[in-house]
């Protein structure tokens, strides 16, 4: 198996914070329909395939949408104090560069200790200026190509989601003209990193029996960390707690066992942090069995985040595997 990477430059390039996913969900109604599929795409832009019959419904999925910034203020000699979208700044953020629909760039600059002392530069002689560029309410995202580095990693902005989307689009392809043992619909999640509403409306909408996201770990093998328990290069990421969910011991067991027969490598997660569409969508309706499969990535909210293609591949493989099978 070997990565697409066009593809996957497409994915990852696509400006699309949340709110604003018009250009990535796209590029995945697009793909779906040259695979012979008949996506569906909602007023919110989540993308939904159903495949397979059963008396299951499993409903799998990955956001579509990235981390970035909103305009909230401008001052008199035109900088641009800025929020967050989908993520907390820290030090890491400062000399990142932004883009915005229209184009425009920016830069992050911050010269203090808090969260008040960071804005954007764009060049703005004044405010006016400014106003006339880039309004208050204009949405930005970060810059960074996808590079291939040595040992088969790759890095790149809004590798969270894209490289779940990736995922999830590789094992459709690899799934199509499976027999399936039940009716699994792969949704493509708007505003995965604000509210979860891609997650909860097609929660709603399909009432799933079970559902699995796809997502990023943050893997804790860099030098700045000191406790080193998610690395790259030894496998997909079996959550068993997040701040939001505890993944259903029956799906848990069922994806080690089955990692184990397979010979895939796995590693497993608890966390106090984070939230997914899993947690989302196991509070419907009567409770839904959920679990979180994800790719370890180094540099997590920042404009590059790192993965290894191994591990990529092992998460397609998995997948592909886990959804050929009755599941619980």
């Amino acid at each position: 198996m070997t990565i697409n990477i066009k593809l996957l430059r497409q994915l990852t390039q696509a400006y699309s914070p949340s709110g604003y996913e018009d250009d990535i969900s796209k590029i995945i109604f697009d793909h779906l329909k040259k695979l012979e599929l008949e996506p569906k795409k909602d007023l919110h832009n989540t993308v939904k395939i159903t495949m397979g019959k059963g008396q299951k419904k499993v409903l799998v999925t990955a956001h579509i949408d990235e981390i970035g910034i909103v305009v909230n203020h401008i001052d008199e000699r035109g900088f641009l104090k800025v929020s967050p979208i989908g993520f907390q700044y820290d030090e890491g953020i400062s000399g990142s560069r932004v883009i915005f629909k229209n184009g425009k760039l920016g830069v992050l600059i911050k010269e203090g200790n808090n969260n008040d002392d960071l804005f954007l530069d764009i060049g703005a002689k004044n405010k006016k200026n400014a106003e006339n560029l880039l309004p208050v309410g204009s949405f930005g995202v970060f810059v960074g190509d996808l590079i291939e580095l040595d040992n088969n990693r790759m890095i790149s902005k809004a590798m969270d989601n894209r490289i779940g989307v990736y995922v999830l689009l590789k094992t459709i392809e690899r799934l199509k003209t499976y027999d399936l043992q039940n009716e699994i619909t792969f949704a493509f999640t708007a505003q995965g990193e604000f509210s979860g509403l891609g997650a909860v409306t097609t929660g709603y909408s399909i009432a799933p029996d079970l559902t699995i996201s796809i997502g990023i770990a943050k893997a804790t093998d860099t030098r700045s960390e000191t406790d080193n328990t998610i690395f790259l290069d030894q496998g997909i990421v079996i959550k068993v707690m997040d701040h939001s969910l505890i993944a259903h011991p029956l799906l848990k067991n069922y994806f080690i066992d089955l990692c184990e027969d397979k010979k895939i490598p796995y590693q497993l997660e608890v966390i106090s942090e984070g939230q997914s569409d899993a947690a989302y969508i196991s509070l419907l309706n009567k409770g839904v069995p959920a679990i979180g499969l994800s790719i370890p990535a180094r540099y997590t909210q920042k404009a590059l985040e790192m993965v290894s293609k191994s591990d990529v591949e092992n998460a397609i493989k998995i997948l592909y595997e886990g959804l050929k099978g009755t599941l619980i």
